[in-house]
């Protein structure tokens, strides 16, 4: 069987997404994502930081009931009241503040959480599409070089070749096969890899070509704060920074206050009660300082992220843009010629005008280019997945094309 490779070819074969149970590739990747175990994990983890900050705004102290009798001669003598540690210093709306900046990180952990699985699946689809397609090439390689041991053992038969090119014909057969399984194990493990990621039938797709084709722009510097990444040191930062509030508030004493009425000595009977601890033996002064210094410290991990994706957007947009200049290329340049060629060289052989060593090597030069553009494609689709996924594109171009495949 012959198989036709070329950069047209390679292409065509992720221009028709293939259908998992007759849905489109985007809604089954977006429905993927969206009932995997782990995102089913982190949406647990919303619910409960929203209840948690939900509790974080309700009262902190709750008030407690106060009652006394005693005998006194022929008087009985008794009191009933209430009291209250009372939040004098707010540390209620301190730890409110807290809370609801906790469950936006959590809001903003499943936003990430997404990115990242999209990222996985989509590595895994193209490692396990090109090597499928570095598998095949080996195979025909191998089917290749039989038919030359088969034409040299002739030769040899003729008395046209000697034994050291059979042998020579047979260490490329080995060296090909070897070849063969290595890109048989690399395929099967990409299988593998894609199956855990995203379910058994997630070998069958293929990637919609569309999703190659958009055109992502670099974001301005003022966008670089809406970025995943810096967006999460952000509220880390502003989180870290609430908590030295809350804390400094907290350590401040927190007075008693507490009515009673009752009766004594056969007369009624009214008491106020106020209690303020008196913080001269432990001020908690090194706990507030302590998340203090936690909180400068998130805020220099922001800076340092900002820092980190500025360049790693930078980066990858110019990597970007040369990897699909280069790729263009090859596919302008590589015509379906390889078959073709190989059999004229083996039929040049056969007649006796080329050698073992010389048919050898030029072969070698047109599979070195074909596993080339295999490599090529490879670094084009990965390094345009990479620069989406740091961008956080790459949602809003899966979902953009549901309607489209529909």
């Amino acid at each position: 069987m012959k198989l036709q490779f070329c950069g047209a070819a390679l292409m065509t074969a992720l221009s028709f997404p293939v259908l998992a149970g007759e849905q489109p590739w985007a809604s089954w990747l977006m429905s993927t994502v969206e009932r995997h175990p782990i995102m089913q994990a982190y949406q647990y983890e919303t619910s409960a930081a929203k209840y948690q900050a939900q509790a974080l705004t309700k009262p902190i102290y709750n008030p407690s009931l106060d009652t006394s009798v005693e005998r006194e001669g022929s008087e009985t003598n008794f009191q009933i009241g209430m009291s209250s540690d009372i939040d004098w210093w707010g540390v209620r709306e301190a730890q409110s503040k807290v809370g609801r900046l906790q469950a936006e990180q959590r809001t903003l952990a499943v936003q990430i959480a997404t990115n990242d699985l999209l990222a996985q699946i989509l590595n895994a689809q193209i490692n396990v599409q090109l090597g499928q397609q570095g598998y095949e090439l080996a195979r025909l390689q191998v089917e290749q070089d039989l038919r030359l041991l088969r034409l040299t053992e002739q030769q040899l038969a003729a008395g046209e070749v000697n034994r050291t090119e059979l042998a020579m014909a047979k260490s490329v057969v080995a060296q090909g096969m070897v070849a063969e399984n290595e890109r048989l194990s690399a395929w099967l493990s990409a299988q593998k890899t894609l199956r855990t990621l995203a379910g058994e039938q997630a070998a069958n797709v293929v990637v919609n070509q569309a999703f190659f084709q958009a055109q992502p722009q670099v974001p301005a510097p003022q966008k670089l704060l809406s970025l995943p990444a810096v967006k999460q040191a952000r509220l880390e930062w502003l989180a870290a920074t609430a908590t030295a509030e809350q804390q400094h508030t907290a350590n401040k004493p927190v007075p008693n206050v507490g009515f009673g009425v009752g009766r004594q000595e056969g007369e009624a009977l009214f008491s106020v009660n106020v209690s303020v601890p008196i913080q001269f033996r432990n001020d908690f002064s090194e706990v507030a300082l302590a998340t203090r210094e936690l909180a400068l410290a998130s805020e220099e991990r922001l800076h340092a992220q900002l820092r980190d994706t500025r360049e790693a957007v930078r980066n990858l947009a110019e990597q970007l843009q040369q990897t699909r200049l280069r790729f263009e290329q090859w596919q302008a340049l590589h015509d379906n010629e390889m078959t073709e060629q190989v059999a004229v060289l083996q039929q040049r052989y056969a007649q006796g005008d080329l050698s073992l060593a010389d048919y050898q090597w030029q072969v070698q030069q047109l599979r070195d280019g074909m596993q080339a553009g295999l490599t090529l494609q490879k670094n084009y689709q990965q390094t345009y997945v990479a620069y989406l996924h740091i961008t956080a594109g790459l949602a809003d171009v899966v979902s953009s094309l549901i309607s489209p495949e529909q």
